[in-house]
């Protein structure tokens, strides 16, 4: 890879996304409706970390996957037993004392993979970033008991599959879809289907609003103080390898978005989201079938719209739309669209405008659309998707193939 942007052009682009301090809008009418729902739940106590929730962290750790800043593989942390005591002592007291937290803890290093051809333009990168092992294993931690305190609240959305333990995740979204499509082409009956698409998602929601979810849905206020201090210590290098060598930046503050790299970053995403799958299922409309509504799927941020027709679509895009603005994230409008069934039949449908700046475009006869990885529409086969999928999966190979030889 010889064609790439200048290390300017890495630090301005990240830097506009990352470092941008985003706030959300702390008067929306929906955000007091969802804390009155949850006001009765006993908000999540707290106790010291024990030596058990360490070792099944150092478990279920992989041993030497790369580590970050501290330099220390899970694996010389994982035998060395005499210290585990001593360790989860530690990250208790960082945990209940933030302000003892040293500033390399929350450092991270996050490298570019292009993903595309087009290697010159910054966007066309995706950042995967390297925390260091002692952090990881503290949100490890961390993840597990809030994962435990939301399931034993029902916290969690039935239509939310990213985080979800014990699920196929994209399998079982895929599934439900299918049966959707199926039912209404064969029993004849109007569906209207919307994707959406955020423009990066886990980078830009922001850290108050992910700070009041936990809030609302009564998570540890120890845990949170926890993360308050943490987010603002955030910070990463980026690296790009290429064929003449290697492009760092400077550390940039990670002031909005997630910390992609450890498991904690997904939980918190889905958890800022669980609002917008109350006000949906709240909304009264969607596609009926068994005797149930569906009007929405996620996996972590690819969301899919049902609904009977256009008129109750356009209000599901609505909703959508006003919880996105008011928390601060983007549509990716020219990635999302809409399609709509009239007696099982694929029609012309008119576009859907939600303002000036935002239509959701009808899906163009012939075209497709890529749903969790597969394509759909009408008439697409099995036979064609497999191709796709066997396409991508060998020029991801050889394209790994000429990244490491080049390196």
């Amino acid at each position: 890879m010889k064609d790439i942007p200048s290390e300017n052009e890495i630090r301005n682009f990240w830097g506009n996304i990352w470092s941008n301090d985003k706030g959300f809008n702390a008067d929306a009418e929906w955000s007091d409706r969802v804390a009155e729902k949850y006001k009765d739940i006993e908000t999540q106590s707290w106790d010291d970390i024990n030596i058990e929730e360490l070792e099944c962290a150092l478990k279920k750790s992989q041993k030497w996957k790369s580590p970050g800043i501290d330099k220390v593989p899970n694996y010389w942390l994982y035998h060395m037993f005499a210290m585990h005591e001593l360790m989860a002592k530690k990250i208790s007291e960082i945990i209940s004392e933030p302000d003892k937290m040293p500033n390399w803890l929350a450092e991270g290093t996050t490298y570019l993979l292009a993903k595309s051809t087009e290697t010159t333009n910054a966007k066309n990168y995706r950042p995967i970033t390297c925390l260091s092992t002692t952090y990881k294993i503290l949100t490890s931690i961390l993840t597990d008991r809030m994962y435990a305190f939301m399931e034993a609240n029902k916290l969690f959305p039935l239509e939310q599959k990213g985080c979800k333990k014990g699920s196929y995740g994209c399998k079982d979204q895929l599934l439900i879809n299918r049966m959707l499509m199926e039912n209404c082409q064969r029993n004849h009956r109007n569906l209207s289907m919307a994707w959406i698409d955020y423009r990066k998602a886990f980078d830009s929601v922001p850290h108050g609003w992910i700070l009041k979810a936990l809030e609302i849905f009564k998570l540890s206020p120890t845990i949170i103080n926890f993360l308050q201090h943490s987010m603002g210590l955030w910070n990463t290098s980026l690296r790009l390898t290429h064929a003449n060598g290697m492009t760092n930046t400077e550390n940039l503050r990670i002031k909005c978005g997630i910390f992609q790299g450890d498991s904690l970053s997904p939980l918190l995403f889905c958890i800022s989201l669980i609002s917008l799958s109350i006000q949906l299922n709240n909304a009264g409309c969607g596609y009926q079938i068994m005797g149930k509504s569906i009007n929405h799927l996620f996996y972590m941020d690819d969301l899919k719209l049902f609904a009977r027709n256009d008129n109750e679509l356009t209000r599901l895009l609505d909703t959508v739309k006003k919880f996105s603005d008011d928390i601060g994230m983007q549509f990716g409008v020219d990635k999302c669209a809409k399609v709509t069934f009239i007696k099982g039949k694929i029609v012309k449908a008119e576009n859907i405008t939600l303002d000036v700046s935002t239509t959701i475009k009808e899906l163009e006869q012939e075209r497709t659309y890529k749903y969790l990885g597969i394509q759909e529409a009408e008439g697409v086969s099995n036979a064609a998707n497999k191709e796709k999928v066997r396409k991508e999966f060998y020029r991801r190979v050889q394209y790994s193939k000429v990244s490491h030889t080049s390196n």
